[in-house]
C-alpha cells in the first residue's frame, strides 16, 4: 500500500468531517459555546426551538437503522427474530402502556437507564474502528482495559441516575408522600432508589477503576501504536467524558465551577446538544457504510430517505393514537413520552444487532483499505406492496411537517402566555388540534384568562376541553371558580371535590373545598376535610382560622 493510500484509508469521510462529526469535535466546540457565552446561546437557539433540529439530526439517526434493516429482504431475513419478534413485543407492551401507565413509566425508566450505555457503546465502537484503521496492535488485555473504561464511565451515570440523594428532585415517578402529586405527565422515570451511603462507596470505586483502566489502556494502546494513530480515540474519550462523566460527577457533587454544561439548572439544554452530537456521529458511519456497501450511493438521497422514515416512525403512532383518532392521551400528557420511548427501546435493540465490528460484512466495509474493496453490489429493488413506500414517505412529511408546527406553535404559546395574549394562544391551540397535538395546558390557560375577562361561558368551555384529555387539579378549580362565579354553588363544590381527590395537598385546594362545603351547608364535611388539611399543614394560619370558624358553626346553640 503506498503511503498516500495508507493515510487516506485512516480516515472514512476525511479528517475535519471525521473528526468533527464521528469523534464529536463538534460536540466540544458547542460545549466551549456553551462555558463562554452559555445565556447568549440560549438567547439565539432557545431550549423550546431545539426540537427543530431533531428532523435533521435525530429523526434521521433513527430512519437509517430502519433502512439498514427493513429496506433490503436479505436484511429483513437476517435479522428476523429483531425486525419482526422484537417489533411486536415493543409494538404490544407500549399498546398495553396506553391502557396500563404504570407499564409506560417502567418502558420510560428502560429507555433512559439504556440510552446513556447505547451512547457509551457508539463510542467506543468507533474508536475502535480508528484504532483498526491505523493498524494500532490492540492486545486482548489492552481491547478489555479500555472496554472497561467504557463501561465504568456509564456505570457512573447509572448510580447517579438510580439513586436516592437526586431521585426526588429530579426523577421521582411520583412526589414523596404527604407532597403535590406531579401531573406533568402520566409517565414518570422510576429509579431504584440506591441508598446514599451504597451509592457514594459505589461511585468512589468506578471513578477509581475508570481512571485505572482509562490510563492502564492507554499505556498499553500506545505500546501499538503512535499517539497520532490514536488521536481519533483519545478524541472520543474526551467526548465520551464530557457527555457522561464530568457532567454526572460534578452535578452530584456540587461542584460545576458556574459551567452551564455541567449544572442541573441547564442539564436539559446541554443534553439536547448530545442527542444532536450522538445523532450526527450515527448519521457520520451508516451514510459511508450505505454508500461502501452499495445499499445507497447516492449519498443525498440516503439521508432523505433516513429523514423520512425516522419522521414516518414517530408520526404514524401518533397520527393514530392522538385523541382525535383512535387514542385518549393526549400528545403532550404523555403520548410523546411512550413514542419517544418505545422508538428508541426499538432503536437500540436493532442498532445492537446490526452494528457490530465483529460482523464481518460490516468490518469488511468500514475497516479495509479502499484498494482493497469491492465495488458496490447492485441490489436488487425491494418487492412487496407498492402502496408500502410511498405510505411511508407520505408519513415522513406529515411527520416532518408536525414537528415543525408543534415545536413552532408550543413556542408560541409559551411566549403568548408570559403577556396573557388570549388571541395567539388560541391560535396556538386551533393549530395543535389540527396536527393532532390538542393540549390540555393550553385549554386550561384559555380557560383562566377567559375567566379574568369574565367570559364565564367561553371558559366553562375550554376548561371542559382541558378536563376531556386530562383530569387536573388546577383546571377543576378553575372551573369550581366559574361555577361560583354564576352562583352554582353545588357544581362548583363537585369541581373542587374532584381537585381535592385529585390532589388533597396543596392549601389552596383544601381551603377552597372546605369553603365550598360550608357554602352548601356542609360543614361537618368541611371540618373533616380542614383537620386532614392541618395534619399535613400544622402551622398554616389561614387553615387554623378557618377550621375555627367551622367549629363555631357546629358548636350547639
Amino acid at each position: 500500500m503506498s503511503p498516500g493510500a495508507r493515510h487516506q484509508s485512516q480516515w472514512l469521510f476525511g479528517p475535519l468531517p471525521d473528526l468533527a462529526l464521528g469523534c464529536g469535535v463538534g460536540y466540544l466546540a458547542v460545549f466551549v459555546l456553551l462555558v463562554v457565552a452559555g445565556p447568549e446561546m440560549r438567547a439565539w437557539i432557545p431550549l423550546s426551538l431545539l426540537p427543530l433540529l431533531t428532523v435533521v439530526t435525530s429523526t434521521p439517526h433513527y430512519g437509517a437503522t430502519l433502512l439498514r434493516v427493513y429496506e433490503q429482504r436479505e436484511s429483513r431475513r437476517a435479522y428476523a427474530v429483531f425486525s419482526v419478534g422484537a417489533t411486536l413485543a415493543i409494538l404490544g407492551i407500549s399498546l398495553a402502556a396506553l391502557e396500563w401507565h404504570v407499564i409506560g413509566s417502567w418502558l420510560l425508566t428502560l429507555y433512559l437507564t439504556w440510552s446513556p450505555w447505547h451512547y457509551t457503546g457508539q463510542n467506543y465502537g468507533i474508536a475502535l474502528l480508528f484504532m483498526r484503521r491505523r493498524d494500532v496492535t490492540i492486545t486482548p488485555l489492552a481491547k478489555r482495559l479500555f472496554y472497561a473504561s467504557f463501561l465504568l464511565s456509564f456505570l457512573l451515570t447509572l448510580l447517579v441516575v438510580h439513586g436516592d440523594s437526586l431521585s426526588g428532585a429530579v426523577y421521582a415517578p411520583n412526589a414523596p408522600s404527604g407532597q403535590t402529586r406531579d401531573f406533568s405527565n402520566v409517565y414518570h422515570f422510576i429509579p431504584l432508589g440506591i441508598p446514599l451511603g451504597i451509592q457514594k462507596t459505589l461511585l468512589t470505586v468506578c471513578l477509581g477503576g475508570y481512571l485505572v483502566t482509562l490510563a492502564a489502556s492507554a499505556v498499553l494502546l500506545l505500546r501499538g501504536g503512535s499517539f497520532r494513530a490514536l488521536f481519533p480515540a483519545a478524541v472520543l474519550v474526551l467526548t465520551q467524558s464530557l457527555w457522561f462523566v464530568a457532567p454526572t460527577l460534578t452535578r452530584y457533587w456540587g461542584v460545576t465551577g458556574g459551567v452551564e454544561a455541567l449544572g442541573w439548572e441547564y442539564a436539559s439544554y446541554a443534553f439536547f446538544w448530545v442527542i444532536f452530537g450522538h445523532s450526527l456521529q450515527y448519521l457520520w458511519v451508516t451514510s459511508y457504510y450505505a454508500r461502501r456497501s452499495g445499499e445507497s450511493p447516492r449519498q443525498s438521497l440516503y439521508l432523505l430517505k433516513c429523514a423520512l422514515a425516522g419522521a414516518a416512525l414517530f408520526a404514524i403512532p401518533e397520527l393514530l393514537l392522538s385523541p382525535q383518532t383512535l387514542g385518549s392521551l393526549p400528545y403532550h400528557d404523555g403520548l410523546a413520552l411512550l413514542i419517544a420511548s418505545s422508538v428508541n427501546l426499538h432503536h437500540f435493540v436493532l442498532d445492537g444487532a446490526v452494528w457490530k465490528l465483529r460482523d464481518t460484512r460490516v468490518a469488511r466495509v468500514l475497516i479495509r483499505a479502499p484498494e482493497t474493496a469491492a465495488e458496490p453490489r447492485s441490489v436488487a429493488p425491494a418487492t412487496g406492496r407498492s402502496w408500502l413506500k410511498p405510505g411511508v414517505w407520505v408519513a415522513g412529511v406529515a411527520g416532518v411537517v408536525i414537528v415543525i408546527v408543534g415545536t413552532l406553535e408550543i413556542d408560541s404559546f409559551h411566549r403568548a402566555l408570559a403577556y396573557d395574549d388570549y388571541p395567539r394562544i388560541e391560535r396556538a391551540a386551533t393549530r395543535l388540534r389540527w396536527i393532532g397535538r390538542d393540549n390540555s395546558e393550553i385549554h386550561r390557560e384559555l380557560g383562566r384568562l377567559a375567566l379574568e375577562r369574565k367570559d364565564l361561558a367561553r371558559a366553562e368551555h375550554e376548561l371542559g376541553e382541558s378536563l376531556a384529555l386530562r383530569p387536573h387539579p388546577q383546571t377543576q378549580m378553575l372551573l369550581g371558580r366559574a361555577y361560583g362565579a354564576r352562583g352554582q354553588h353545588s357544581r362548583a363544590r363537585d369541581a373542587f371535590a374532584a381537585a381535592y381527590e385529585l390532589d388533597p395537598y396543596p392549601t389552596v385546594v383544601i381551603q377552597s373545598y372546605a369553603r365550598a362545603l360550608l357554602g352548601t351547608g356542609d360543614a361537618e364535611h368541611a371540618r373533616e376535610v380542614l383537620r386532614a388539611g392541618l395534619t399535613r399543614h400544622p402551622g398554616d394560619l389561614a387553615l387554623q382560622e378557618l377550621a375555627r370558624k367551622t367549629d363555631r358553626r357546629l358548636a350547639p346553640k
